[in-house]
């Protein structure tokens, strides 16, 4: 009799102790498994879902952009070790609908006609003269300037083309004055094509003493014969 006693009893004893061993650590399981389920969906980027425990079933709830996404974290969360089920209950809520950005404003167009663009730089031209160096075609410092307001003025006048006429007094031979001149008007080109002009927009004329505009014979008048133009052409 004790001996059919003892055993039954100690399988008594093994099943009680397994239950109170599951009761104990059941909490502990479902805490670890939802920490690290919790962890897993933060990772890939799934922050708003919920996840509950009971066992080992991990119940996720909340809201979630689309069906695609959905799958994806129920997927990371049955991939965690030690979860045997996972329950559905996330609902899909449509994003936000975002407003189109206002359109740009079209550039203001504030291109100039050919005239328009001659008399600006017949201005520029009549306020202040382009000098050189005495007998060189080496254009002054202080004439710098200038030539950059010119080049901004042409900026506002992309379909023209810039002929430079160079022009001398009457001192001087015929041969060396030509000469001066177109030395002169290529320094100028040079000088709009170093400040960003296009090489094909510019072209250089010298035309010696041959086009005067005041008395040779006078100062005054030699000095206003030695002068750079600039006259402007629409493209061809």
């Amino acid at each position: 009799m004790n001996q059919t006693v003892t055993p039954v009893a100690g399988l008594i004893s093994l099943v009680a102790l397994s239950v109170i061993c599951v009761w104990v650590k059941g909490p502990v399981i479902e805490q670890d498994l939802g920490s690290r389920s919790r962890s897993a969906l933060q990772i890939g980027g799934y922050d708003a879902a919920r996840v509950s425990v009971e066992g080992r079933t991990i119940t996720l709830s909340g809201a979630i952009a689309s069906d695609s996404e959905r799958e994806q974290a129920v997927g990371i969360v049955q991939a965690v070790w030690g979860v045997r089920g996972v329950e559905d209950d996330l609902t899909i809520t449509a994003p936000p609908a975002v407003s189109a950005p206002a359109p740009a404003p079209a550039p203001k167009d504030d291109s100039l006609s050919l005239q328009d663009c001659q008399d600006r730089v017949n201005d520029l031209l009549a306020a202040q003269t382009i000098q050189f160096a005495s007998y060189s075609a080496v254009i002054d410092e202080s004439s710098h300037p200038l030539l950059t307001s010119i080049v901004q003025a042409l900026g506002r006048c992309p379909e023209v083309t810039v002929r430079i006429g160079g022009h001398t007094d009457a001192t001087g031979s015929d041969d060396l004055n030509q000469e001066i001149s177109q030395a002169r008007a290529d320094s100028v080109r040079a000088h709009l094509i170093g400040l960003k002009m296009s090489p094909d927009r510019v072209e250089a004329v010298g035309y010696g003493e041959s086009a005067p505009i005041a008395d040779n014979k006078k100062a005054e008048g030699r000095a206003a014969n030695r002068r750079i133009e600039l006259t402007l052409r629409e493209k061809p």
